[in-house]
């Protein structure tokens, strides 16, 4: 989206059901630039819409309404939440995959995106919400659908016998981190590097950093993956490959000033066609074994080799952690729902800013997001963004006893366990930054 295309930050709002419907929504959510957010499950929509139409309150710019696959039994529902949702927003998206959506009556300012689909978003809102488009859809016109009317009518009067509740509001303030990029968009771009940290430890850092760039490697066969794993003392990323030590890594830390192409080349383990692995050394190091002119010129190296880098950090914060922070066209910071990685977003984000470090390409994932979540996952994740001081762009799910077997047994995901909500959502990633190179290319030709 153009930055002129709206003077003021996008007011929005999210509405879904399950954790598939979430991250359906934040495969979008990385796509959009500037804004503040309401996020409401399908549960708590009609009351808090039927609310807002009768209220003072402002319209939305965007709703955007999650589908999961599979589940027949919301359409009659969701055919409801479309209807009011349109009265109180200039636009509605309803984001699914699954054929059955195709029963529902979009309104005249509703339009429905599958995921292959989801690019077309950012231009969609540039064309549709910018000042040019004007406020045509602030009022009903004539040639509203007298059935989208007659659906009104009897929301209005179902509403009138719902109680209140108490909503979640979320992004009060702007988005903090990557504002209209995303992990794919980074991801997408020439060169990429991007560098996953865990706000704590155990929290599932290196599993995510570790086996997204397997799957970038299996699915885009024409780039090259190199994985750096900079945790000096713990690191296992090779493990999790299950790849054997290399003995050269060592002697590279000895003298890391003379790393050159050549060096560098001999210290990477190949795990597949297109699969390269600068592991952690097989003794314990001091964090001072590397300056920040050492990361830089390992980062540089890595490129020349690779067309997409993938770091694992430590969850340490040292003195050539910069390094990577401003080579990187994405850091992800990796929390879970434990308080732990939560609280300290903060003083990392203050540390960030007292020594000039840009925080333009952080994004906050959240990992280990139950499958099912209770009916308190609005009131909780409220409270994780609260705690993070920003809204969280990725989700992935939890995986399981499965996903800690196929590390200890040093198999990626994808071959130990394809099937799991985690292996799955990374495919999902996958898929969206190959969609997202495509249309680079288609661009680049044109």
């Amino acid at each position: 989206m153009r930055p002129d295309s709206l003077a003021r930050a996008l007011n929005l709002c999210t509405i879904s059901d399950s954790t598939e419907a979430v991250l359906l929504l934040s495969d979008c959510l990385a796509l959009l630039p500037e804004h503040s957010r309401t996020d409401l499950q399908a549960a708590e929509a009609l009351d808090y819409l039927g609310l807002r139409e009768t209220g003072d309150t402002d319209r939305f710019d965007l709703v955007l309404v999650a589908i999961p696959p599979g589940r027949d039994e919301l359409l009659a529902g969701t055919q409801a939440i479309v209807t009011l949702a349109s009265s109180v927003c200039r636009m509605l998206v309803l984001l699914s995959d699954d054929a059955s959506a195709d029963s529902l009556e979009l309104p005249i300012n509703g339009v429905r995106l599958g995921p292959e689909q989801f690019s077309q978003l950012p231009e969609l809102i540039d064309r549709t919400l910018s000042p040019a488009a004007g406020d045509k859809g602030d009022a009903p016109t004539d040639a509203e659908p007298a059935r989208t009317a007659k659906h009104r009518n009897r929301l209005a009067a179902l509403l009138q016998r719902l109680p209140g509740r108490r909503i979640r509001q979320a992004g009060q303030a702007p988005f903090n981190g990557a504002p209209a990029a995303g992990l794919a968009a980074a991801l997408a771009r020439p060169n990429a590097v991007v560098a996953f940290q865990g706000l704590s430890g155990g929290v599932g850092t290196t599993t995510l950093a570790v086996n997204l760039a397997q799957c970038l490697a299996a699915r885009l066969p024409q780039d090259t993956v190199c994985l750096i794993d900079l945790n000096l003392q713990f690191g296992v990323a090779g493990s999790y490959l299950g790849l054997p030590e290399n003995s050269r890594i060592m002697d590279a830390y000895r003298n890391p000033g003379a790393l050159d192409e050549v060096s560098f080349e001999h210290c990477l383990t190949a795990c597949g066609r297109n699969f390269l692995i600068f592991s952690a050394p097989e003794l314990i190091l001091p964090w001072d074994a590397l300056s920040r002119e050492d990361v830089a010129n390992m980062i540089g190296l890595a490129r020349k080799v690779a067309s997409k880098v993938v770091i694992d950090l430590p969850h340490a914060v040292l003195d050539w952690t910069r390094s990577v922070y401003d080579a990187s066209d994405a850091t992800v910071l990796v929390a879970t729902r434990q308080i732990s990685s939560v609280r300290n977003a903060r003083p990392l984000r203050a540390l960030m800013h007292d020594n000039g470090i840009s925080t333009r390409n952080i994004i906050y994932a959240l990992n280990r997001v139950p499958t099912a979540p209770s009916d308190a996952w609005a009131v909780e994740l409220a409270s994780i963004e609260a705690g993070l001081d920003a809204q969280v762009a990725h989700f992935f799910p939890e995986g399981g006893a499965e996903v800690a077997q196929a590390c200890d047994i040093g198999v990626p995901l994808a071959k130990a366990a394809a099937d799991t909500p985690l292996a799955s959502e990374l495919q999902r990633l996958v898929r969206r930054v190959k969609s997202l190179q495509s249309n680079h290319q288609v661009a680049s030709v044109v």
